[in-house]
């Protein structure tokens, strides 16, 4: 789960503008790398990603970060992101009110409840997501303890984890 830190403070005239910045640069990092999600959303100033793999998702949250940061100002704020990472199953529905296939779920809603205590510009991590890094092969990723923090809406305190570059601060 992706928020766009500040955009509330954007002025009218500029929102447009830059949330096409920040959808065309998320719709630039799954292109460029070749990152495969099984399901993309967008509301506001925010993107909801499903990828089937602890990694890629891991890989898309370092790259669209980084290149936030990098991406030219051109009359408008600099952006920068709040980015939640989860791992778990999910079920898959049709979406009425969407009409088409949506995802469901406990595991969604806890993604959902880290973002917000995120800091701008930092990827947290659940201990399950963490757990799935330190278990999977071939990557660079590194998670580091951040402590018990409470989760957004209530949702309870939760052990969360910076997720960063091996050998790097900040990726």
């Amino acid at each position: 789960v992706v928020d766009l830190e500040g955009s509330s403070q954007i002025a009218e005239g500029q929102l447009p503008e830059v949330l096409c910045r920040f959808l065309e640069c998320a719709a630039s990092v799954l292109e460029r790398r070749d990152l495969h999600t099984c399901m993309r959303n967008t509301w506001g100033d925010g993107l909801f990603l499903v990828f089937e793999s602890v990694v890629t998702a891991a890989e898309f949250s370092l790259a669209f970060r980084n290149a936030l940061a990098g991406a030219p100002a051109e009359a408008a704020p600099s952006l920068q992101a709040r980015i939640g990472l989860h791992v778990g199953p999910v079920t898959e529905a049709w979406d009425p009110l969407l009409e088409r296939i949506n995802v469901f779920g406990h595991h969604v809603i806890r993604a959902a409840r880290v973002e917000p205590i995120t800091p701008p510009g930092e990827v947290f991590v659940t201990e399950e997501a963490a757990a799935l890094l330190f278990a999977t092969a071939e990557h660079d990723f590194d998670c580091v303890y951040m402590g018990q923090i409470p989760t957004a809406k209530g949702y309870g305190v939760k052990p969360l984890y910076r997720l960063t570059r091996k050998g790097l601060d900040g990726a």
